[in-house]
């Protein structure tokens, strides 16, 4: 316990534990089986022991500051890499706003400083794993006795993205959350169409000169694209982050909307060329990363390729028609 309590770490028992055991039990014996189990009637044989266990401790403690050290990688050389990862992640912000939209889209309360889940559907609750009706949150450092520190990787905010993602995809359910939509807004001045893709890919590890099999990850990216105009003659933007701050700007008719989007399923055949040109030109970002980092880690004698997995898949398609007036 004391040496897991300094050193983050467990050691077992050196040597044979059943001859500790056997030691502990004859002492026992000894006195009569009326003290606690101790070491104290035979000094040299715990003084030894716990030598020992010293050794082997400085042992495994040198052994594990060697496994995960990463002395020989500059924050530099993986900038890149560094940056998009904590793009990928969000900011507080983001998870602020996600918790707060998907609980008070499904019938809930987000105050300042708190949740208000009793309204919301039972597999809802479940799902963030509460009980409680009200929980008392904050989205950054410190908080205080009773809060819930809700990062990105906290199991209430991790819960409620896998049940919001489940219900969207749950052909019989009726989500708040679509895998379609369309609204008129001043935030575009021609017809523009955001879509949701899923990229895979392969991750190919071979070792040079040697004969062990080659290993293969899997690796999975959530990419927006949007396109003005008509999937045929579609003009891709540079970025589509900017579509998700669109607010609606004036009513669109679903019978309309339902048209709308229809129409545009079936011509999403002529999307499939970019969409598969985006796939390959992001297995290749994919691979200098895996090579920058490799390298900037000091690995040798390995090498890499990353095989895209078509077709892409696409998961939500997003209307935006310009004007409206009034909101």
């Amino acid at each position: 316990k004391k040496i897991r309590t300094s050193l983050g770490i467990s050691v077992p028992v050196p040597g044979d534990p059943s001859k500790v055991v056997e030691a502990l039990m004859e002492g026992l014996l000894l006195r009569g089986g009326q003290e606690q189990l101790s070491f104290d009637f035979m000094t040299e044989e715990r003084d030894r022991l716990h030598l020992e266990w010293d050794k082997v401790t400085e042992r495994e403690h040198r052994l594990s500051q060697t496994m995960f050290a990463q002395h020989a990688l500059r924050v530099e050389e993986v900038a890149a890499e560094l940056a998009s990862v904590q793009e990928a992640i969000g900011s507080r912000h983001d998870v602020e706003r996600f918790v707060r939209d998907a609980v008070t889209l499904h019938g809930g309360r987000a105050p300042d400083g708190g949740l208000e889940v009793g309204d919301c559907p039972r597999a809802l609750r479940d799902a963030i794993g509460t009980e409680q009706s009200c929980l008392a949150v904050r989205y950054e450092l410190p908080v205080r006795a009773g809060e819930l520190y809700l990062n990105r990787t906290h199991p209430v905010v991790e819960g409620l993205a896998s049940w919001v993602l489940d219900s969207s995809l749950d052909p019989l359910g009726e989500a708040r959350a679509r895998r379609t939509g369309a609204i008129r807004t001043d935030s575009v001045l021609v017809r523009t169409t955001l879509l949701l893709v899923r990229l895979r890919f392969h991750v190919v590890t071979r070792w040079r000169g040697d004969t062990r099999p080659e290993q293969r990850m899997l690796a999975e990216e959530l990419q927006l694209v949007a396109f003005e105009g008509r999937p045929g003659n579609a003009r891709w933007l540079e970025s589509a982050e900017m579509l998700l701050e669109a607010e609606p700007s004036g009513n669109l008719d679903p019978g309309q909307a339902r048209e709308l989007l229809f129409s545009i399923r079936g011509e999403l055949g002529a999307l499939q060329g970019y969409l598969e040109e985006l796939s390959r030109r992001r297995a290749g970002e994919l691979l200098k990363s895996h090579q920058r980092v490799r390298q900037a880690g000091g690995r040798t004698g390995l090498s890499h390729s990353v095989e895209p997995q078509l077709p892409v898949d696409l998961l939500g398609v997003y209307l935006f028609l310009p004007g409206g007036g009034g909101r």
